[in-house]
């Protein structure tokens, strides 16, 4: 798949936000610092590319699927912008990443994703208030 990534940067991203980013957001598997730092650096490796964001954004659709699905969007949100109290090394790390990617995943394809984004972040904004309510 590392491979793969150096040759076709959507194949590669592709590869990890529909594979390796799953894994992350999986709350009942625990993640070593290890794993994430492997999978993160994968990503990283791809986004480091000096033409990656015009080949991303451009081709932000392979083969009529979205490079970054709104499940895989939903989980770079939760790991971007976790409870202050679930921050780890790895958040910087995606604090870094998560605009150009934010961009692969917004980018207009002339469907209704837009749409669907708008409502996955009002209900984590909503499940935010709820918390820190909850710690009040």
């Amino acid at each position: 798949m590392a491979q793969a990534s150096q040759g076709d940067l959507s194949a590669g991203l592709y590869a990890w936000a529909h594979n390796l980013l799953p894994l992350m957001g999986d709350k009942n598997k625990c993640h070593s610092p290890e794993s994430m730092d492997l999978i993160l650096q994968f990503v990283e490796n791809i986004l480091s590319n000096p033409e990656a964001r015009a080949i991303l954004v451009n081709n932000a659709v392979r083969e009529g699927e979205r490079l970054i699905p709104l499940a895989s969007f939903e989980i770079l949100l939760r790991l971007t912008f976790p409870d202050p109290s679930g921050r780890v090394k790895a958040t910087e790390r995606f604090e870094a990443i998560y605009p150009l990617l934010k961009e692969v995943a917004l980018a207009p394809t002339g469907s209704n994703t837009m749409k669907q984004i708008f409502t996955i972040s009002l209900n984590l904004a909503g499940q935010g208030i709820s918390n820190k309510r909850n710690l009040e």
